[in-house]
């Protein structure tokens, strides 16, 4: 009797670190419900989902690449809030695929800052692959100038969105930071602080000096959009 007892000791314990080690919430990539997703992409910078159909052959061969890549990821930001890597069914969760307007199988969508990317991931499908993609997402986009004169070679192929601010910790440039996340891949964003905020704000001379620092400005960047 005492031997089956320990018998069955050593299996449950065996069993428990099974379980432990193998335990699919604690590796992989995300399940998304109805119940979580509007949490997840709420409370992340950056979603990057995987849209897939159990009896799609395509779904089968991609799955154990994003686990791979979920847990890479992980590895690389653990930080709570910075990343999630997550899979829908779309056969059971039909109104996410329906809201995300899921057409084939697997589908790769990115979220940032709870935003909805225009453009769908169409890179290379391997686990190194989606971990760089995800750090090139996660990258500042925002780009620190120290003075004017830093700013009188920029790209003018992309428009450029220049912020001031008096320091970093400002509630705005949280704002401000969210907003170039959403849009690097469309414009460039530049921001100087302090000193070089102030420079943005040339003192008043003869009640002009601002509308020539302004003018001035303009025709050194180009195209500009003051944030």
């Amino acid at each position: 009797m005492q031997f089956w007892s320990t018998r069955k000791c050593r299996c449950l314990a065996i069993f428990m670190v099974i379980y432990v080690l193998y335990n699919p919430t604690d590796s992989g990539a995300v399940d998304m419900t109805s119940e979580n997703v509007d949490m997840t992409l709420a409370s992340n910078e950056l979603v990057f989902l995987n849209f897939y159909a159990e009896w799609c052959r395509f779904s089968n061969l991609l799955a154990p690449i994003f686990n791979e890549a979920a847990d890479k990821v992980k590895e690389a930001f653990p930080e709570p809030g910075k990343v999630v890597l997550g899979r829908v069914d779309c056969d059971r969760e039909t109104a996410i695929a329906s809201r995300f307007h899921i057409t084939k199988y697997p589908t790769l969508k990115v979220i940032r800052n709870g935003q909805l990317s225009k453009r769908e991931y169409r890179g290379q499908r391997s686990a190194e692959a989606f971990l760089d993609f995800v750090r090139k997402q996660l990258e500042d986009p925002i780009k620190e100038f120290s003075s004017l004169k830093d700013l009188e070679n920029l790209d003018s192929r992309k428009r450029i969105i220049i912020g001031y601010f008096d320091r970093r910790d400002q509630p705005e440039y949280n704002t401000f930071r969210k907003v170039a996340t959403n849009l690097k891949e469309d414009c460039q964003f530049h921001v100087g602080f302090g000193d070089a905020a102030q420079a943005m704000h040339p003192p008043v001379v003869d009640g002009n000096s601002i509308e020539r620092g302004n003018a001035l400005f303009n025709i050194i960047i180009g195209k500009i959009c003051k944030f």
